[in-house]
């Protein structure tokens, strides 16, 4: 009886105090002399107290909408994150009122149930965890109308910012009220979207090189925060069935209302509302084109390079059926880009280049993409023409010849926009389209750059225009049939035909990955024929490399910034040659396809012993060595001109180390090629077939690397430390926890071998003192490290290994 006497007593509306109707009379008094915004949620800005109210009808209260978090200003640093544009997950939120105060909570919509009976959908709704993300006082009330402070809401860190410093090691900061405050410029409201931002402070002690080289007061860094709150889309849009092989990305939830036997996982796909305007025609013009706007503060050129490059789904558009339903224009002036209403292409500044972005906002309910947005870093522009200036040297009239590396640069600019463009349409990456003539502007394009005759060809650098593959993806998401269903099957079916491979992130990007077509940064159809050619036009690269690479009036010292990529040329083509060895072939084969029973091929015995053979010779000392012309051309940086993380790290201090060098890239073939999931998947293939190469031939083939000791001068430093490092990276393999016993055992089987062989090598005849004596200490010395490291479990003596200077994303 208590209880019942307590809860109605909770619940009982409360009387406003004296103090609290005249704080309340006073508010609407003022009213009138606020500023008045008024759209999808009307605003109201105290000038004095520096307050933002919104005004809530109470038919408003609990009205589903979509809340967006973003940030409209950057850090500035790749390396952190936190760029300007960058938006977060979107959330459906409601307001909710208790008594005299006003609550926003987000619904869980990762968990539904799709039933007719609202005491199933509840049950469902009321089995997982809804959030409160804020609350606060009501300060007046009229007419069914109230207004609130949101300041609260507002100066409060929404899309983590203290959190990313901390777990990028760049200090511990704190939110500062007082230095934070609503940045009215960029606060409007507009007729379906209201758009708020805050401009908030953080107090830290700065910890990391990066916050010091991007902030002018590391201890107080102060970025922009932008709030979006969105009206629902209308009712009519379609969602559609996700397939694996359609190259679209997926919209993923549960259905707890779905029948026993089918599976609780849904997805769809994530695409924009497009309307016909003759919906039963094949072809149809739109009710409302899809229109992107190219940022105006991009510099001419590349703002003429975006607008190109993203027209090119233009033709994929009218492939769908969709006639002159997708256009590219520049940004009006007076356009907010955070407005939802615009789909836009932003350009956007780092100390250091990075990656670019595909963004957008879905409605959380059904996956109907709201907004695109694309955020392009401006050092990519500028990273694409230093790699094409180390290749091209200048001439006697200063120009680089045929070829124009700022045109060049440009190329690769069309073909991001494309890319990044894609993304917001709803479409996944595709790593398998450049072994089909560069099927897609979903893959991580590499310049292609041939020798012919003995001179370099950039005629084919970059591809032009959409690929089949993208225009087979936006048939998928964007045409429209009679028989939905059928035509979704003809789409695939028609992929299918034209021997369209797909393949995307979770099975290409990291080095344990075994589908030898998935590929980042790579061209060509077959990934051991382009290896081969790499290393011939690396080796011609560093040949014709010189003084002339350098834009004229620069520092010497810089060439080193062009010598990166030339002499790691072959980085990428390693991590593609690789996944032949232990790698498969196989497709996201559905239940009832065509040959879904055989879905996975082993790569055949051949093509891996070739795959090794092609890897291990970026091991020999005639790979690794630098020409003779270039080992002391690079002299130590002078004032004003510091190391950076794009340069070999070395171990000579000042001085040039072309050691480092050949370290790095030994390192990079080893990291590949010794990969434990790689050589687990070795020793089962060859359990199931005995052709197959097995652990043991990887660990033959690298140990072979040592081969005749007779090596002189700076090629037999060269090889020795290759040896060290073969052996070092051996040993560590072995004490990698995921590693079968069978493969641990055989890789120290070889080890042990190896040692038996160091200590009863025996310098030839022929073999001078000097060489003798430094191969015959070195031999000592890595026999002494297996013994050590395999009969007293002892630790490896400490070597840290070199930094590899950055590698993806390239052409940024």
């Amino acid at each position: 009886m208590l209880a019942i006497l307590f809860s109605l007593l909770l619940f009982q509306p409360t009387q406003a105090s004296p103090k609290a109707s005249a704080a309340q009379d006073a508010f609407l008094a003022s009213l009138s002399a606020k500023r008045h915004l008024p759209g999808f949620f009307d605003l109201h800005w105290d000038n004095d107290s520096g307050e933002l109210f919104l005004a809530l009808e109470e038919k408003d209260l609990e009205r589903d909408f979509i809340m967006v978090f973003g940030l409209a200003s950057g850090l500035g640093s790749n390396d952190v994150g936190l760029d300007r544009g960058q938006v977060e997950t979107t959330r459906l939120v409601h307001f909710k009122r208790v008594g005299g105060r006003i609550f926003l909570i987000q619904r869980n919509m990762r968990y539904r149930a799709f039933s007719d009976n609202s005491l199933e959908r509840r049950s469902v709704a009321e089995s997982f965890a809804t959030s409160t993300l804020w609350g606060g006082d009501i300060a007046a009330q009229r007419d069914g109308r109230m207004w609130f402070s949101l300041n609260s809401f507002l100066v409060s860190d929404r899309v983590g910012i203290a959190r990313r410093l901390e777990q990028k090691n760049q200090g511990n900061y704190r939110l500062e009220p007082n230095l934070s405050y609503v940045y009215l410029p960029r606060t409007k409201a507009f007729p379906k979207n209201t758009e708020i931002e805050v401009s908030l402070t953080f107090r830290g002690k700065a910890e990391g090189d990066q916050v010091r080289r991007v902030a002018p007061d590391p201890n107080l860094i102060s970025l922009r925060q932008h709030f979006s709150m969105v009206e629902l889309p209308e009712e009519g849009y379609r969602s559609r069935p996700f397939h694996p092989r359609s190259g679209a990305i997926p919209f993923e939830l549960e259905d707890y209302a779905a029948p026993l036997d089918q599976a609780l996982a849904q997805n769809w796909v994530l695409r924009h509302r497009l309307v016909r305007k003759n919906p039963d025609a094949p072809r149809s013009e739109l009710v409302k084109p899809l229109v992107y706007y190219v940022d105006p503060g991009a510099p001419p050129r590349i703002r003429e390079a975006l607008i190109e490059g993203a027209s090119w789904w233009k033709d994929a558009f009218e492939a769908a059926g969709i006639i002159d339903g997708f256009r590219v224009e520049v940004l009006p002036a007076d356009v907010d880009p955070m407005d939802v209403r615009y789909n836009v292409i932003q350009w956007v500044h780092r100390s250091t280049r990075g990656w670019s972005y595909g963004s957008m906002i879905p409605d959380p309910r059904t996956g109907e993409i709201i907004k695109g947005f694309v955020t392009l870093g401006s050092l990519r522009v500028r990273q694409d023409r230093l790699l094409f200036e180390g290749m091209l040297p200048r001439q006697e009239d200063g120009t680089r010849g045929a070829w124009d590396p700022t045109e060049l640069a440009l190329a690769r600019i069309r073909q991001l926009a494309a890319h990044e463009v894609g993304h917001t349409l709803g479409i996944a990456h595709n790593f398998a389209a450049s072994g089909f003539d560069r099927a897609s502007v979903m893959d991580y394009p590499a310049p292609l750059v041939e020798l012919r005759d003995g001179r370099l060809d950039f005629s084919r650098v970059y591809g032009v225009g959409i690929g089949s593959w993208d225009k087979q993806a936006v048939k998928y998401l964007y045409a429209e049939w009679k028989d939905e269903a059928k035509g979704l099957e003809a789409v695939l079916a028609e992929s299918k035909e034209k021997g369209l491979l797909y393949i995307t992130d979770q099975n290409a990007r990291e080095l344990k990955n075994m589908h030898p077509l998935a590929n980042l940064w790579d061209n060509g159809a077959d990934p051991l024929d382009e290896m081969a050619r790499l290393t011939e036009l690396r080796a011609h690269l560093l040949k014709h490399f010189s003084a002339r690479n350098l834009p004229a009036g620069r520092p010497i010292s810089e060439l080193e910034e062009l010598l990166v990529p030339v002499y790691l040329h072959h980085r990428y083509q390693v991590q593609a040659c690789v996944k032949s060895v232990g790698g498969a072939y196989f497709e996201y084969a559905m239940d009832g396809d065509p040959g879904a029973v055989e879905a996975m091929k082993p790569v055949s015995p051949e093509r891996q012993k070739r795959a090794i053979a092609l890897l291990t010779a970026t091991l020999e000392p005639e790979f690794l060595t630098l020409p003779e012309h270039l080992r002391h051309l690079i002299p130590p940086r002078p004032d004003g001109f510091y190391p950076h993380r794009e340069l070999f790290q070395r171990r000579t201090g000042l001085l040039f180390d072309p050691l480092a060098l050949a370290e790095t890239s030994v390192q990079l073939t080893l990291d590949a090629l010794l990969h434990p999931a790689r050589l687990n998947r070795m020793m089962v293939q060859a359990s199931l077939d005995a052709e197959q190469p097995g652990v043991d031939a990887v660990c033959e083939a690298v140990l072979a690397v040592v081969g005749a000791q007779d090596r002189e001068g700076h090629e037999g430093a060269v090889h020795r430390q290759t040896h060290a490092q073969i052996v070092r990276a051996l040993l560590a393999t072995l004490q990698d926890g995921s590693l079968r016993d069978e493969v641990r055992a055989r890789i120290r089987a070889q080890l042990t071998s190896h040692e038996s062989e160091l200590s009863s090598e025996e310098t030839s005849e022929e073999a001078n003192e000097a060489r003798a004596e430094a191969y015959e200490i070195h031999n000592e010395w890595i026999a002494a490290l297996i013994e050590s490291a395999l009969d007293e479990d002892a630790p490896l003596a400490p070597t840290e290994p070199v930094k590899v200077p950055p590698g993806s994303p390239i052409g940024n």
